[in-house]
Formats: C-alpha cells, sequence, structure tokens
C-alpha cells in the first residue's frame, strides 16, 4: 500500500474537492479531510447545507483549516473554474432514497448519471487531478448475499439502476485519462446527523414521539449498517493511497430490521408501535451483506463500531446528550471471529 496523499504521512496538504459536502457523509469526510492538514473545496446544492450557511462563503476549523463553499448545481457550475487547482475529487453528490425512485426517477437519472457525466468529463480533461473517489451503493447488487465486489450487479430499484450507471459512466469517461477511480459502495451508513427520510432516524423520531413506525414488509429485512466513522475512515484511506478499482464498505455482518427496533427499543426504553405497509417495493432486496476483505486486507483492519454503540450515539446526537463529536480514527486491530457474520 503507497501513501500518496495525506496530512500526517507526508506533511503535504493537498486540495480536495467533495462534492455533496453538505450531505450526511460528505459533512463527515470533510471535516476529516480538514483534520489530516488539507484543503477543502465544498460544493452542494443547497447553500444553507455547506459551511457558512452562504454562496461562497468560507470558514475556519478548529484546527485553522480553510474550507472554501461552493453552493451550485454540478450540471450548472463552472467546472474547470471549479477544478483549477483541485489535486483529488471525492464525489459523493447524488439522488438518495430507494423508496422514492419508484416515482419519476427523472431526477435520479439527472443527479445520479448526468452530473457524474459532466462531472468526470470535465475531471478526464485535466492533467493535475489524482484520483476521483465515486460514492456508489450496495443497492447495485443482485442475487444470494453475501457480495464480493465481483458478485452480479443488477439492481432491483430505479435508484441502485442510477448509481450502477454512474459507476459505468465514471469507469468509461476516466478511461485512458490519468485520473485513478475508485468506487466506493456503501453499505447503509447510519450514525449522528444521519439523513432524517433513513430508516433509522425515522425509526427513532416514531419512538421519540410515540408515533407509529412505517414498517414495510414483515421486518425480517437484513442490512449491513455501517457507522458513519468507520466509513468515513475507509474513505480517506482510499483516497490516501494509491487504491484504484471497486471496493465494498462494510462490516462483513447483517441484522435484522427487527434487531435494530429492539435496540431503539431497548435504548429509549420505550416500545416502539407498528403500523405495516403493503408496499413491498419499498423495502428493496431482502438482505444487504457485504464481503470486505478487499478493503481490509488491503488498506488495513478496523475495530468496527457495534451496531448497539453506534445506535446509541446516533440517539445521544438526536437528544443532545452526546459528548461533542470529533473527528476520529479508529485504531485497527486484526478481524477475529467476532467480526464474521454469526450463523444464520
Amino acid at each position: 500500500m503507497r501513501h500518496l496523499v495525506g496530512g500526517e504521512s507526508q506533511g503535504l496538504a493537498m486540495r480536495f474537492l467533495v462534492t455533496g459536502a453538505g450531505g450526511f457523509i460528505g459533512r463527515s469526510l470533510m471535516r476529516r479531510l480538514l483534520c489530516d492538514g488539507h484543503r477543502v473545496t465544498a460544493v452542494d446544492r443547497r447553500a444553507d447545507r455547506l459551511p457558512g450557511g452562504e454562496r461562497g462563503g468560507s470558514v475556519r476549523n478548529a484546527n485553522d483549516d480553510g474550507v472554501q463553499a461552493v453552493a451550485g448545481d454540478l450540471l450548472e457550475l463552472d467546472l474547470h473554474d471549479l477544478l483549477a487547482d483541485v489535486e483529488a475529487v471525492a464525489h459523493l453528490a447524488g439522488r438518495g432514497n430507494v423508496g422514492e425512485s419508484w416515482g419519476d426517477a427523472s431526477s435520479y437519472i439527472r443527479d445520479n448519471i448526468e452530473a457524474t457525466d459532466r462531472l468526470c468529463r470535465q475531471v478526464a480533461a485535466t492533467d493535475h487531478i489524482s484520483t476521483l473517489l465515486l460514492a456508489s451503493s450496495s443497492s447495485v447488487y443482485a442475487g444470494t448475499p453475501p457480495w464480493s465486489e465481483s458478485a452480479v450487479t443488477s439492481p432491483a430499484s430505479p435508484y441502485g439502476v442510477t448509481k450502477l450507471a454512474a459507476e459505468h459512466v465514471a469507469r468509461v469517461r476516466l478511461a485512458g485519462s490519468r485520473t485513478r477511480l475508485v468506487t466506493a459502495r456503501l453499505f447503509s451508513v447510519y450514525g449522528p446527523d444521519q439523513r432524517p427520510d433513513l430508516v433509522l432516524s425515522r425509526l427513532i423520531e416514531c419512538a421519540l414521539a410515540g408515533e407509529a413506525f412505517e414498517l414495510h414488509g414483515d421486518g425480517g429485512q437484513r442490512r449491513d449498517f455501517t457507522f458513519i466513522d468507520d466509513a468515513v475512515e475507509y474513505l480517506a484511506r482510499l483516497l490516501n493511497t494509491d487504491a484504484v478499482g471497486v471496493f465494498n464498505v462494510c462490516t462483513g455482518v447483517s441484522f435484522s430490521l427487527h434487531d435494530v427496533i429492539a435496540i431503539v427499543s431497548d435504548l429509549l426504553g420505550k416500545r416502539v408501535r407498528m403500523n405495516s405497509m403493503a408496499d413491498i417495493r419499498l423495502v428493496g432486496v431482502a438482505e444487504t451483506w457485504g464481503i470486505n476483505s478487499k478493503l481490509v486486507h488491503g488498506y488495513g483492519p478496523l475495530a468496527w463500531t457495534p451496531l448497539h454503540d453506534g445506535i446509541r450515539q446516533q440517539i445521544e446526537w438526536r437528544l443532545g446528550t452526546g459528548p461533542v463529536r470529533q473527528v476520529r480514527r479508529v485504531p485497527g486491530r486484526r478481524a477475529s471471529s467476532a467480526d464474521r457474520p454469526q450463523p444464520r
């Protein structure tokens, strides 16, 4: 594993472009890059989600590192200007939510495919951008899990289709360029600051309000839940090395929605009421469960955050009772039997 960039390892500050910097994962990755001593150009369509909360503003973080905030649409911004002094790109911008993609999918095509295509065309036209990290999704997979990176890709939702198309667009556009492409297939990222439309956030809100949680399916659907700090740790490692290709960012363990409901109920001391819904399309696939050996063996082990601890941190953040969140580097350790999926 050869280090290319990184404030700690090389003492060299780089300029990163982070798209979708106002989103759940984008905010955490931006803080991590700043903590490592890098400079960040933070792009998001919504100005109110960016540092400083205003168009074109800039702020200073606790380490006195600068971040330039740019509010705008990737299909409308002057990308030549935006990329002029950028050395690496973390492309996290896009439209999420599997369920909503079953409606009018045109916004998913625009934001996930067309915006990626325009960005990659401009990156390929430069000669100074070393890396483009593309945030993809476990929703691209099909078949019986666990899935390695070579598993069949045949998405079961319009959202998954657009994420897989974005992968292909990026690969084709950057082929033959000086920019290496790293594709991170993220599995069910959760934790403090999670988007309110995602299942764990909705579950916590319903429990706190005493409202019924809309349960699609029978609750037996399983997900490979990945804590935000763990996901960002590996995104930073992939950006900080000579990684290239596709990587699953996941724990390698799946839990059912019933498991999650039980943990939330236990932590809040409240029984979560259920309202069963019939639209099975909103469930997505029955199970997501990834194999992370390519990531772990290539870029170091990680002491994964246990699901109970991660949900506790998300609840504490929601209630405002937890400690002020700091960027943390998770100490590595060798994988043990505790990291492996339990017998099914």
